[in-house]
This record gives structure tokens, sequence and C-alpha cells, in this order.
């Protein structure tokens, strides 16, 4: 017999995720200047919406099979979005930049972003490179997150 519901309780115990057949997307629309996504909210879309300056989304405690989506839905020019893994947690992978071209020796470098950055430190999509739908795709690990798709022109913290 097929079990009709996942149900996973937060770390916290304040909420308890019910998905009918992983028959939906869970979605999140981000308009304040800062935000936590929390661990309930694993497997969703999450649309980073703001218009303004400086965004901050920070990502829950690491936990082995978290994954989010983050994809800009407003393409204001206005808007650099940071994602924030817990202080000892990396976030790690490459993205496919969204500039185009073709990739020769002396273009190669620029077709992707590098995210290689250490413990607690975020990543970023900054208003002069972002477009409206880029996203990226992280999935935890127990220990990193890691990028398992975007586009855009990802940085990440120094």
């Amino acid at each position: 017999m097929n079990e009709v519901f996942n149900v996973r309780r937060s770390a916290d115990s304040d909420d308890v995720l019910k998905c009918l057949n992983g028959q939906f997307v869970k979605t999140k629309t981000i308009t304040a200047d800062a935000e936590s996504i929390e661990d309930v909210e694993s497997g969703g879309v999450i649309f980073m919406a703001a218009g303004g300056d400086d965004y901050v989304v920070n990502l829950p405690t690491k936990a082995k099979g978290l994954y989010f989506t983050f994809v800009m839905s407003n393409a204001s020019a206005g808007s650099t979005y940071r994602i924030n893994p817990d202080d000892n947690a990396s976030i790690i992978g490459y993205v496919s930049a969204n500039e185009g071209g073709n990739a020769d020796a002396t273009t190669a470098d620029t077709l992707v972003s590098v995210l290689d950055g250490a413990d607690g430190k975020y990543v970023q999509l900054t208003k002069a490179t972002g477009h409206k739908g880029n996203y990226i795709s992280l999935c935890c690990d127990g220990e990193d997150w890691y990028v398992v798709g975007g586009t855009g022109t990802w940085t990440h913290e120094a």
C-alpha cells in the first residue's frame, strides 16, 4: 500500500508539513529585507520579489535532504539578493552564467560562476548582473549546501 502523506515536523516542532503524493510545489514570495527559511519549506520554490536593495535570505540549519530553489522574480535593477548558510556550512558548486555567447579560450571562464565559499559565507546575485528568471537550486548533504542547478552570475562572499 502506498503512503498518501509525507509528514515531516520542523526542527522547532512548530509546523508539520503534509504533502499529498508530491502533487504540488510549495512556493513562497519574499518581499522583506531579511527572511529566514524554515526546514519545513524544503522542496519549495522561493520567489525573490523585493524591489529595493540588499535582501538577505537565511537558510535553515543544515540537515541532510533539505532542498530549495530561489528565483529572481522581480527584474528591479536595484536588488541584490544574498543567500546565507548557517555558520557551519558552505555553498559549493557551479552555475551557468546567462550572458550567453560561445565559449572559447578567452571567454569560457566568464560563462560559469564558481561558488566555493567557506563556512558561513553567502552567495549573491547582484543588481548589476541579476535578471528576472535567474535561479539557484541548493541541496544539503547534512554538511554543506550544493548547487544542483541555476542560471545567472552568482558570486560568493570572499
